[in-house]
């Protein structure tokens, strides 16, 4: 088997760089706490690019899963970067909602960093997100997560289904 194959979000997740009950704010504090929770793992080589990076990149969704008129379930941005050490991935699950553009709101929030170069890794990452949690039943069961720790296991089990 490929490793592009058998890529899985628990193979970039760690409980450090999950954020189980964030309070309702902007994408842009949003993004930043978990960008914060990337640096602080050491998965960035130079954390000053890293963010300037971050500023012209992630502002703009790259996959939107779920919710009615107004709210979404799952946002995934990205940051493709020469600072980024290693792929890392950090998430937020914020009942009262990340606020995003026009008044719209999401409930899990995805940031994956990854170095720059080919795609296809961070493209397969990506559409299996999707896929993963695009079924609403998977979604409730990871928002009623209450701890990192809870939210890692549930990400891994799920993934195994």
């Amino acid at each position: 088997m490929s490793p592009v194959r058998g890529v899985k979000l628990s193979d970039y997740l760690a409980e450090s760089r999950v954020v189980a009950s964030m309070p309702s704010t902007s994408l842009m504090k949003a993004l930043l706490q978990l960008a914060d929770l990337i640096v602080r793992d050491g998965c960035t080589k130079d954390p000053l690019k890293f963010y300037d990076d971050l500023s012209s990149q992630a502002s703009i969704s790259i996959a939107r899963v779920g919710g009615g008129k107004g709210s979404c379930d799952l946002s995934i941005h990205q940051v493709c970067s020469n600072a980024v050490r290693k792929m890392a991935a950090a998430l937020a699950i914020s009942v009262d909602g990340i606020r995003m553009r026009r008044n719209n709101t999401v409930h899990i929030l995805v940031l994956i960093a990854s170095p720059e170069g080919p795609a296809s890794l961070n493209l397969v990452l990506i559409s299996k997100l999707v896929s993963f949690l695009g079924q609403k039943e998977r979604l409730e069961k990871l928002i009623a997560s209450r701890s990192p720790a809870e939210i890692v296991a549930c990400i891994g089990e799920l993934e195994t289904r």
